[in-house]
């Protein structure tokens, strides 16, 4: 799901950088994967706390093994020499506006992946209480979308997803 609202998004804000943002989209969360069976003991604790937990995922890997899922992806796909503007999108997906990103496409990118997973999230049924408000503010801030331009984005996404083999009911994020 996440993939699909990124792609929608690109070619509303980010045409030029579409194909970076496809790229980054599906590799966005992999190394949660890997995390979970390359190192399962360390990471069970954080899947556990998750699925008790309304905390984003992110600060729970910060307080249990000490760095989050974006961080090792960055670094992960850094050492597999994919370029630096994916790199550091995926490392900085959640946070986007970090005074440390030196690249405004990163950057960008990153904005258009942590929409996309508010976007994903919201369908998946985490944050439901604030998730729409937080949707649409984040995307004010960042691509001056109002609410009428969320709700196109979520229509889209949901129907994207109804088009694609295996349906919206995939699992598929």
């Amino acid at each position: 799901m996440t993939t699909a609202a990124s792609s929608i998004l690109a070619r509303k804000v980010l045409p030029a950088l579409r194909d970076e943002i496809f790229l980054s989209s599906i590799l966005c969360d992999f190394d949660q994967l890997i995390l979970a069976e390359a190192a399962t003991q360390q990471y069970r604790p954080v899947l556990k706390r998750c699925a008790t937990s309304s905390a984003p995922i992110q600060e729970i890997e910060r307080e249990i093994p000490g760095t989050d899922h974006a961080e090792i992806a960055g670094e992960l796909l850094r050492e597999w020499g994919l370029p630096p503007v994916i790199c550091t999108a995926i490392a900085y997906h959640h946070a986007p506006t970090d005074d440390s990103i030196n690249d405004c496409s990163a950057s960008a990118v990153a904005q258009v992946l942590q929409v996309a997973t508010m976007v994903s999230d919201l369908y998946t049924g985490k944050d439901l209480d604030t998730g729409l408000d937080t949707l649409q503010s984040t995307a004010n801030e960042y691509f001056d979308m109002d609410s009428n331009a969320c709700q196109e984005l979520l229509e889209a996404t949901e129907a994207g997803m109804a088009e694609s083999p295996g349906g919206a009911g995939c699992g598929m994020q």
